[in-house]
């Protein structure tokens, strides 16, 4: 596995964490940092591999 890859893994995780987080703690801020977490994942997707 790529190195970004592990990253955008990471991230993902991540964003699952902070949402549960945020669902247990019925806290909307960690609600909104996994979404963001989420959509940094989604935005690595674009990154084009060096030659």
């Amino acid at each position: 596995m790529r190195r970004i890859d592990a990253f955008k893994v990471g991230l993902a995780l991540c964003a699952v964490a902070l949402f549960a987080w945020s669902i247990r703690s019925s806290a909307p801020e960690y609600r909104w940092a996994a979404l963001a977490c989420l959509l940094a994942a989604f935005l690595i997707r674009f990154i084009r591999p060096r030659e």
